[in-house]
């Protein structure tokens, strides 16, 4: 038992560290922790913090001499965009435009929104072609009427491998979208 520490010693000892710390250390760490508390802030948003409050919390940290912390959230929500996350994605695009200042920064922000849409066109008319090819195909088989309707085309590799196909573009893309906005911030 005499190998715990009272809370009073651990900050004592966290004291010393910092005081031995050189200015360069001491402000590498001050901007780690500035960069967790905006990816956390924005992690919260995610997971269903308004937009608002995100807003209020980064600027009021900002406001508090933690610059980058408004970068940091904007690098978190760009992270979490994704194809194949709809809802995750609109929401992060939904967090990112109040942040954003700049008209470069707008401009990408523009080119990942268009790019989606075009992908979400593009995935649209390709799932009822596919759609289209399962029923003529259980048509030639003469499979009809109720038994169509327990038919999952996405079980098929066939479908999985057209996805992919489509996918593999816009993903390219917008991973490249995705570091272009990183770096800027």
């Amino acid at each position: 038992m005499g190998d715990m520490k009272s809370a009073r010693d651990i900050a004592m000892e966290k004291a010393e560290k910092i005081e031995r710390m050189t200015p360069e250390e001491f402000q590498k760490r001050k901007q780690e922790e500035i960069k967790l508390q905006g990816q956390g802030l924005a992690t919260k948003y995610i997971d269903g913090v308004g937009v608002k409050e995100l807003e209020d919390s980064l600027l009021k940290l900002e406001a508090a001499g933690n610059k980058g912390v408004v970068n940091a959230a904007i690098s978190r929500l760009v992270e979490a965009i994704a194809l194949q996350e709809e809802t995750v994605t609109e929401r992060c695009i939904e967090g990112i435009h109040p942040l954003i200042s700049d008209e470069e920064t707008k401009g990408l922000m523009n080119q990942l929104t268009e790019l989606l849409h075009q992908y979400s066109q593009a995935k649209s008319k390709k799932l009822q072609e596919i759609d289209a090819l399962g029923r003529n195909i259980l048509h030639q088989r003469r499979i009809s009427g109720s038994a169509i309707g327990s038919f999952n085309m996405k079980t098929n590799p066939e479908w999985k491998s057209m996805m992919e196909e489509l996918e593999q573009p816009y993903q390219d893309k917008l991973d490249s979208l995705k570091q272009q906005l990183i770096q800027h911030l």
